[in-house]
Order: C-alpha cells, then sequence, then structure tokens
C-alpha cells in the first residue's frame, strides 16, 4: 500500500509540473497587445483628424481606444465634448485616461487650438509719398500691416492701385492668420493720373485787323479737370514770326502734377508789305505812275492832290497793277500822288511822288549829261510856283541818283530862283567855304516854293536828275 502510495505521489506531481510547462509555454507564443488612446477631431460632416491643426469654428472632440474590448475596466476625461472658445496658442489640454482590467493605464492628452477671431489690419505702408499735394499721378504699390492674438498672423497682402480717378479712391488688401480667417481693410487716397484739359486761349486784346495780328499780343490759358482740378495754366506773349495759323501754345497743371500742353492757332502779321520804286513821269495834260509792291499787298490805294494851295485830292483805282496812266491833268501844274499798299492783316506801306506835266516838259541838261562847262539848269515851269529851291550834291555813291532822297551829305549849293532856271558857276561860296563845279558826278534836285519864301511852303520833288562834268 505503501509502496502504492509512494509510488502515487511522485507520478502526481510529475502530471502538475508538465501541465505547468504546457501552459507557461503556451503565454510565450501568444504576447500581449499594447494599450492605446487617441484622440478624434471633427467639425460637421468633415472626417475626423488628429487635432493637431488649427480651426476657426467649434470642435467636436472624441476618443478612440485599443483594445477596445470588455477587458477596460474604467475611463476618465474620454466623454464626446464640443469645444467653441478661442484657445491660447498652446491649445486648450483635453485628457483622457483608460485603465485595463490587466491593470495597465494609459492616459492622453489632446490640446485643441481654436481660433475663431480674424486678425487685424492695423494699417498700409505705401512704397512711395504722395506726388503732388497728396495726390498721386501714377500706380502706387501697398503693404498692408496686421497683428493676430490667437493663432498669431500668416501674412498681408502687397496691392497696387492704378486707378480709375477720384478723389476718395481706396486700395483695399488682407490680412490671414495661421488658422485661415480672413480680415481685408480699405485704405483712402487721392488718384489723378489723368492731366488736365487745355480748353482755351485768352488774349488780353481782340485782334487788330479781320482776325489778325500786327503787334505783339500776350495770352493766358484756361483749362479743366475733373478729378484734382486746375492748378494753374501758363501765360506768354507772342511776337512772331508772321504767318496764318501760327502755334501759341500753353500749359495747364492739374493738383496731382499732371501737365499738358496744346497750341493754338492765330494769324500774325506784323511787318508792313514793300512799296518801292515809285516813279512819276510826266506827260502832255497826264502822268505815267509806277510802282513795285510786295506779294503779301491786298490793297493799293493812290490819292492826286494838286500842290497847290487850295488844292482837293482825288482817288484813283489802279488796283495792283505795277503801272498807271493818269490823263485829265493840267500842263504846269504840281501834282502829288500819295500811294498805300495794305496787306491781309491791315499793315500799310506809304509813298509819294510829285510831277508837273507839260506839253513839252523842260529839263536841262538831260539826265546822265556830260557836260564840259557849268550847264544852265531849266525845268518845266510850275503853275502858282513863287520860287523854287535848287540843290546840288557831289555823287560818291554809285546808284544815288535813283532814288528819290538826296544823300545824306556832301551838299555843295542850294539856291532859291523866281523862274524856272538856274545858271551853275565855276565856283561859288556855300556854307561860308568856297565850291567849285570840278569834273566828276552831280546830282540835282528841285522843289517848288508857294507863297511867301518865309513860309517855307514847298510842294514836291520835281527834278531829280544828274550830269557829269569832264575835264
Amino acid at each position: 500500500m505503501d509502496l502504492t502510495v509512494v509510488c502515487r505521489r511522485p507520478l502526481i506531481a510529475l502530471v502538475t509540473f508538465m501541465a505547468a510547462s504546457l501552459a507557461l509555454a503556451a503565454t510565450a507564443a501568444a504576447p500581449a497587445r499594447a494599450q492605446t488612446v487617441t484622440p478624434a477631431c471633427s467639425v460637421g460632416s468633415a472626417p475626423a483628424d488628429n487635432c493637431t491643426a488649427w480651426y476657426r469654428s467649434s470642435v467636436r472632440l472624441g476618443w478612440q481606444w485599443s483594445p477596445a474590448d470588455t477587458t477596460v475596466s474604467s475611463t476618465s476625461g474620454c466623454d464626446v465634448v464640443t469645444l467653441s472658445s478661442d484657445s491660447a496658442a498652446s491649445g486648450t489640454p483635453k485628457t483622457c485616461e483608460v485603465t485595463w482590467s490587466s491593470g495597465i493605464t494609459v492616459a492622453t492628452t489632446a490640446r485643441i487650438h481654436i481660433d475663431t477671431t480674424p486678425p487685424t489690419v492695423t494699417d498700409a505702408t505705401p512704397a512711395r509719398g504722395s506726388d503732388q499735394g497728396g495726390w498721386y499721378n501714377h500706380p502706387v504699390a501697398f503693404a498692408f500691416n496686421g497683428s493676430d492674438a490667437t493663432s498669431g498672423l500668416l501674412g498681408c497682402s502687397s496691392v497696387t492701385y492704378n486707378g480709375p480717378d477720384s478723389a476718395t479712391a481706396t486700395a483695399s488688401g488682407t490680412c490671414t492668420d495661421v488658422a485661415g480667417n480672413v480680415a481685408s481693410r480699405d485704405v483712402p487716397l487721392r488718384y489723378d493720373a489723368t492731366p488736365p484739359a487745355v480748353v482755351d486761349i485768352t488774349p488780353n486784346r481782340p485782334p487788330d485787323h479781320d482776325g489778325w495780328y500786327t503787334a505783339p499780343v500776350d495770352f493766358g490759358f484756361r483749362g479743366s479737370d475733373d478729378s484734382s482740378g486746375v492748378d494753374g495754366c501758363s501765360t506768354g506773349s507772342y511776337r512772331g514770326p508772321d504767318g496764318a495759323g501760327v502755334s501759341v501754345t500753353g500749359t495747364c497743371r492739374d493738383r496731382a502734377g499732371n501737365a499738358v500742353s496744346r497750341s493754338f492757332g492765330i494769324n500774325y502779321d506784323a511787318t508792313p508789305p514793300t512799296l518801292d520804286a515809285v516813279a512819276a513821269i510826266a506827260g502832255n495834260r497826264a502822268a505815267v505812275l509806277s510802282w513795285r509792291s510786295s506779294l503779301d499787298a491786298v490793297s493799293l490805294a493812290i490819292v492826286r492832290t494838286p500842290v497847290a494851295v487850295g488844292g482837293v485830292g482825288q482817288s484813283l483805282a489802279p488796283g495792283l497793277a505795277s503801272g498807271f496812266r493818269d490823263t485829265g491833268l493840267r500842263n504846269g501844274v504840281e501834282y502829288r500822288y500819295d500811294f498805300s499798299a495794305g496787306d491781309a492783316a491791315g499793315n500799310g506801306a506809304n509813298a509819294s511822288v510829285t510831277v508837273v506835266p507839260s506839253a513839252h516838259p523842260r529839263l536841262h541838261p538831260r539826265a546822265g549829261a556830260s557836260v564840259s562847262s557849268p550847264p544852265l539848269l531849266k525845268w518845266t515851269r510850275v503853275t502858282k510856283a513863287t520860287y523854287y529851291n535848287v540843290q546840288l550834291y557831289r555823287d560818291d555813291t554809285a546808284g544815288a541818283a535813283a532814288t528819290q532822297q538826296p544823300p545824306g551829305g556832301g551838299k555843295l549849293l542850294s539856291r532859291w530862283p523866281t523862274k524856272p532856271q538856274f545858271q551853275l558857276r565855276k565856283s561859288w561860296r556855300f556854307e561860308r567855304q568856297r565850291r567849285r563845279l570840278a569834273p566828276g558826278h552831280y546830282l540835282w534836285y528841285v522843289w517848288a516854293g508857294y507863297g511867301p519864301r518865309s513860309k517855307q511852303q514847298y510842294g514836291g520833288q520835281i527834278v531829280n536828275s544828274s550830269f557829269t562834268v569832264t575835264r
């Protein structure tokens, strides 16, 4: 018995040891799973994420743990909650603690970042100052600045304003925070990139004649501007050159610094036409007139007047021809012809010539004759002339005889005969000096005098001739 008992006890112990070994081997082959606790955040119907983002609205916070079977014995702080308040940059902490029946406890903390408030756009910095008077007249860039007290500022925009023109223009910019909130701001500015218009020219006087100016004229200019307004326009004076439709340019500037010029056309002519080579050749009861006028002359008037006292002028109508024969005159009467030429601007040129018609004109010596002894100067008698003035000049200038007036100097003689003739001598006294008729070229002129000599009432030049004294 005893052996049996003895023998039975060692057998029971061996069976127990083998069962324990098999159980231990089974445990080593299948290790226990790791425990985890994970937060899950969602907004509306959007899929849940891991709660690391910034949110701009209320957030629903839930938890997931593994393993999620019945071995979990307790949880703390793991209820689903909705968070809606803005949080600091570090986030709002929420902790979920899970304990399993094996005695293992895992606690996980999630920091929820919520920012529902847009950033503040504090100001905008222009790339440059205004162009003039607080106005911009060409595109300007603005860099916007801002701040955000919760998620922080991500950045602000830069914009360039290039119109439209306005005294109340605005440049609009935005700032964005890290959470994605956006704020905008309008910055006022005054913008005018359009030059003013020069609308009118104002002369200080009307045209002198038929739309033409014949003397310097001052001008002011007038402008308009729809945005910043006209700051001022220029003034100026036109003094030439002559021309039809010549340009007068003025400038206007607005308050934004824009400027524009415009030209206006005016008619300007300050130069009279020319009227020269005026001459009259006496004939029998007639006179042949000739003249030369410039191309700009548009009118020519001739007035004939008897030189003797009581003569009345009479207008002739020769047009613009270069010659005219006047008939019906009285022989022996001195006539003065007054010429007046005019251009389109009203400028005038004047000249005059005298002539004594005669059936038998007397002039001795003939013009340009050569004499070897002092000549007897003769000319046509003038009716009502009481005396004549004879002047003699030495001609030292080529072509001087072709002029209507005596030379400026070199007078040798001046006498007042009462008859239409005068005898020159080989020598004589004039202006307290002895003069003599030496070989050379001479010019002589005669004027008719009327009434007492003391009154010095002379007509026109009735003789303009020359002769040459030979050796």
